[in-house]
């Protein structure tokens, strides 16, 4: 029997009813997009309306939740899942629903109870701290050391005014590691499966609270959480609920992504680096927010100054929003659209002017730029490591700029030896051939390309020398020997993990191939 058909069972056991699943689209509820919680269907009927199915319900609700997003994908967290939960609508309330709960988890799913552990709600000015529940919890067998006291985490409200009221949640310690004896809640190896929300107050709105006559239980429990502490796993992607369907999918792509394993080091490295980089402008960003919040006008931040935020530090709009809801200010949104628009519009035309491998025309000289790539691409390699690959380039007649993976500034030596390997390439009068293939026989043949998934299925390689293998769309020289001279005139950071260089082309002269 599966852990849904067990937890539907011991309630209907309790004298529960069982009720449908709902859509996860809320009926004839426009405060959200998507039911969140099993309780949320049932609103109505925790604010005081009859149920049909009576006073005791059980069921398991399909959720879909997005404001954690940044957690999901981690062990224990999902957009969409699953929720186990029991309902007294002014029935049963602390000591039946905390036994019950306590019953379940230990009888019938028979977790030892060293690894459980439970927070409670510590009290406030208003409401004082929830021993009744700490009672209980103790006399099922719960120590003092095992039992945390929480504020915020630990009180339910539907929104500013109603029915509320303190919760005690249960946590699991799902890890191989030694169980601590003291429960510390903010160590992620405790995980919280059960969630038991005890609404007895009702906030007026004048902020006082009164005790309210009806007294409901509303508690929901993690479907995929407890899976995985039944099959013995420490990820919720890992249990049998995920497992296939990640294997399908892995069976119909045709992919594993092998290249990401193997540079595991660099990817993490350059997302390390993107953090600290992202940091240093985010705090740049809220200096220079503060001062543009006082260069708004009657209350409302303009649109230039929302997209000057966007634009030069990388603000969403939502976080400009959000940060001057915080002080009191409105953000003209209508206008900061008007502007992205524009700014799209701008970047569309730019992009339009430039062909493929980023020349802004076919002139003598962006030909002449566009092959050097080539061999500026095939140099790095030779002089860094074989890891280094093109990430973009832009060319002009006066000028080329190189983007490429690296992890390092250039230092003097290697960019010398680079201009030397070039420069003699260029001297031995290299011959640029053009071939038509399919995409695969050139991928097999060790062409270089940017952007694979770009290209048609029948590409150009052009090939220069023995030096270098490229599918491009060109257009491209005969011959190595009309570029001229080489030059590197500078190497900077375009991101992280990618540096940058601009080199340039003069006239050739005399040069004697180095050895």
């Amino acid at each position: 029997m599966n852990l849904k058909d067990l937890y539907i069972d011991f309630f209907l056991s309790k004298d529960h009813k069982q009720i449908p699943s709902s859509p996860v689209i809320p009926e004839n509820d426009p405060t959200c997009l998507f039911n969140t919680a099993g309780m949320q269907p049932l609103i109505p009927y925790l604010l005081g309306q009859t149920h049909p199915y009576g006073t005791r319900l059980v069921d398991y609700q399909k959720c879909i939740r997005t404001n954690d997003l940044e957690s999901v994908g981690d062990t224990t967290h999902h957009t969409f899942f699953e929720m186990l939960g029991n309902w007294s609508l002014g029935d049963y309330f602390k000591k039946e629903s905390i036994s019950w709960s306590f019953e379940f988890l230990t009888k019938v799913l028979e977790l030892p109870v060293e690894r459980l552990a439970v927070t409670v709600f510590k009290g406030n000015d208003l409401i004082p701290e929830d021993t009744e529940s700490i009672e209980i919890w103790k006399s099922l067998g719960i120590k003092d050391a095992r039992i945390a006291k929480t504020t915020e985490d630990n009180f339910w409200i539907a929104g500013e005014t109603g029915p509320c009221g303190p919760d005690t949640e249960i946590f699991y310690f799902r890890s191989d590691d030694e169980i601590p004896d003291v429960f510390d809640p903010e160590d992620d190896r405790w995980v919280e499966i059960w969630n038991n929300v005890f609404m007895q107050f009702n906030k007026k709105i004048d902020g006082s609270i009164e005790e309210l006559p009806k007294k409901n239980v509303d508690t929901g429990m993690g479907f995929e959480r407890v899976t995985a502490i039944l099959e013995g796993v420490n990820d919720n992607y890992t249990t049998s609920i995920w497992k296939d369907v990640i294997e399908k999918i892995e069976e119909l792509s045709g992919k594993i992504y092998k290249e990401i394993v193997d540079n595991r080091d660099v990817v993490l490295e350059v997302l390390r680096l993107e953090k600290i980089k992202f940091n240093r402008t985010l705090e740049k960003g809220l200096r220079e927010f503060e001062k543009i919040i006082i260069q708004t006008d009657n209350g409302i931040l303009n649109k230039d100054l929302a997209f000057k935020l966007y634009d030069t530090y990388g603000f969403p709009i939502e976080l400009t929003i959000e940060l001057a809801e915080d002080a009191g200010v409105k953000v003209d949104v209508l206008g900061f659209d008007e502007k992205f628009k524009e700014h799209q519009e701008k970047s569309r035309a730019g992009s339009s002017q430039k062909f493929k491998g980023g020349l802004s025309s076919t002139s003598d000289m962006n030909i002449k730029y566009h092959t050097a790539t080539h061999l500026l691409n095939a140099a790095l390699k030779l002089v860094i490591n074989n890891d280094v690959h093109q990430k973009g380039s832009n060319i002009t007649d006066e000028r080329m700029r190189f983007d490429f993976s690296c992890d390092h500034k250039l230092t003097a030596e290697e960019i010398e030896k680079t201009e030397i390997i070039i420069n003699n390439w260029i001297k031995e009068d290299l011959p640029v051939n053009k071939t038509e293939m399919t995409k695969e026989e050139a991928v097999a043949m060790g062409a270089e390309c940017m952007f694979i998934e770009k290209y048609p299925d029948i590409v150009t390689v052009y090939t220069v020398g023995n030096v270098s293998k490229e599918i491009c769309g060109g257009p491209h020289v005969t011959s190595t020997s009309e570029l001229g001279v080489f030059k590197i005139t500078k190497e900077e950071a375009s991101s992280a993990g990618v540096r940058r260089i601009k080199a340039t082309l003069s006239e050739p002269i005399d040069l004697e191939v180095e050895e």
